[in-house]
């Protein structure tokens, strides 16, 4: 590893709450019961780690799953919204405002889809807003709590110092 990768690793931004142990703000919080309590909350699990989902294993443990899904004779609403469902949800609205039993009957001959699109690693903003810090951390991937570090460049570091003070010295 040369000098520029070290550059390039100290660049890394770390998460701010991992020194809050070690620098002293909690213990310069102590005195004020408030602040303490409201440190204390966050740094408990405010460090941020990798997420991993993994996504759910298809079994074909029904094997009678396809026959029975073709004994219903009802149309089945689809996982995302299409351009014609907002034209089938307009539609609908204005049979609701008119004829209720059209409008039921509308319904159940063009069903709405159950989504407006179909990703189920989708988390909706309001509920990583009611999240803890540290999961909104998690999920936002802004900081690392993981220093790579590699022993056998502190000779390449101390070199490069050592030449950087010797150029100074000479432009002086």
């Amino acid at each position: 590893m040369s000098v520029e990768q070290v550059n390039s690793n100290s660049t890394v931004e770390l998460d701010p709450s991992y020194r809050w142990e070690f620098d002293g703000t909690l213990a310069k919080a102590s005195s004020q019961g408030c602040l303490f309590a409201l440190y204390l909350a966050m740094h408990e699990n405010a460090l941020a780690h990798p997420i991993h989902l993994t996504p759910h294993a298809k079994s074909e443990d029904l094997p009678y799953q396809n026959e029975i899904s073709n004994l219903s004779h009802y149309r089945q609403p689809a996982l995302q919204a299409a351009d014609k469902d907002w034209a089938n949800m307009a539609t609908l609205a204005s049979l609701m405002s008119s004829d209720l039993a059209s409008a039921r009957l509308f319904l159940s001959m063009n069903p709405s889809p159950l989504a407006q699109s179909d990703d189920a690693s989708r988390i909706p903003d309001d509920v990583k807003d009611n999240c803890s810090l540290g999961t909104q951390k998690r999920l936002a991937n802004l900081y690392r709590s993981d220093i790579k570090e590699d022993n056998t460049m502190l000779y390449d570091i101390i070199s490069a110092k050592n030449s950087n003070e010797e150029a100074i010295r000479m432009a002086v």
